[in-house]
């Protein structure tokens, strides 16, 4: 069964996929046997066409295969999941690279849960701020800058021997202890 789903277009490119299902008896009966609950196997082809200036720069294809356990997908709804699974991904990098989860290295105690709490939660207000936490930080760091890019009296971290343990992101980009890091008022 194959289906094509409508071109859709956006950021300077127009996206393409197109996808095919095979009943499991396509596999050979040993790869049956290592993986008995698939019931499905997918191919789905994506085009990506890059458009400068009206005309097409650069076309990228990829082909990739998923298997299933679903019994009888339905086309569009293999195509759905699979986007849908990106989301999970960029939730992960949100955490991982914007928010510096992965660079908190103390695993004692309740030390890890209260980690990706407050990183949760962290990246939820962010969110709340834009669709993309990079630029939610900028946004907020703004407010706590003056028009030289200093930090403006009174959020300046004088604990300098915990930030490289608090900072949410990489000192090279200057958001670095914006969140969760420790803050005196005078």
């Amino acid at each position: 069964m194959e289906w094509r789903e409508t071109p859709q277009s956006g950021h300077g490119r127009i996206d393409q996929r197109r996808i095919e299902i095979l009943p499991v008896e396509a596999l050979s009966e040993h790869m049956r046997k290592q993986w008995p609950t698939i019931r499905s196997i997918a191919c789905i082809s994506r085009t990506r066409e890059h458009i400068r200036a009206g005309q097409i720069t650069r076309t990228q294809a990829e082909t990739v295969y998923l298997i299933t356990s679903l019994t009888r997908p339905k086309p569009k709804d293999i195509l759905r999941l699979n986007r849908n699974h990106w989301r999970i991904e960029t939730m992960h990098r949100d955490k991982d690279v914007t928010l510096g989860e992965d660079r908190y290295t103390n695993r004692s105690d309740n030390a890890p849960r209260n980690i990706f709490t407050l990183v949760s939660a962290t990246r939820t207000l962010l969110k709340r701020i834009s669709k993309s936490p990079t630029k939610a930080i900028e946004i907020t760091n703004k407010g706590y800058r003056n028009d030289a890019g200093q930090p403006r009296k009174g959020y300046q971290n004088r604990h300098r021997s915990t930030q490289k343990h608090l900072s949410l992101n990489r000192p090279a980009t200057g958001y670095s202890d914006l969140i969760l890091g420790p803050r005196t008022i005078d």
